[in-house]
């Protein structure tokens, strides 16, 4: 997960993102469907391999971002093909609040919020035997 660039004291800085080395951060999630193809989600996501890209990372190291509790939009399909076959697909807006923990060359240590509010991608074959 890319964060895009980050902002400090609301400023943009488009040399400086964080990145998330390891795209499988393990969630945990509670659906509610609205309908067939809607639903809401409750989901915990807990961050691991976090590092600075860009310039930060000539000036920062250390980052770890907090595990993280919010909601989530899901639209998706189940489409029964036949018998044995079925294709599925879904997107999901996971709305991520966190805080970002850092230091400086220099050793100084800083705290800031953090929003990567990811788009997350699922699409799927299945056989049923």
């Amino acid at each position: 997960m890319d964060s895009g660039s980050l902002k400090t004291n609301r400023v943009e800085d488009k040399n400086t993102t964080a990145d998330v080395n390891n795209n499988t951060q393990p969630g945990l999630s509670f659906t509610y469907m609205l309908s067939d193809k809607f639903g809401v989600d409750l989901s915990y996501t807990v961050f691991f391999s976090e590092d600075f890209k860009g310039s930060a990372g000539n000036t920062c190291s250390d980052l770890e971002l907090d595990s993280s509790l919010g909601l989530s939009g899901q639209l998706g399909f189940d489409d029964q093909l036949n018998e044995h076959w079925a294709v599925n697909a879904a997107v999901w807006y996971m709305d991520i609040n966190t805080t970002a923990k850092f230091k400086d060359n220099a050793g100084n240590r800083y705290k800031q919020d953090a929003e990567p509010d990811p788009l997350v991608y699922m699409a799927g074959v299945s056989y049923k035997f």
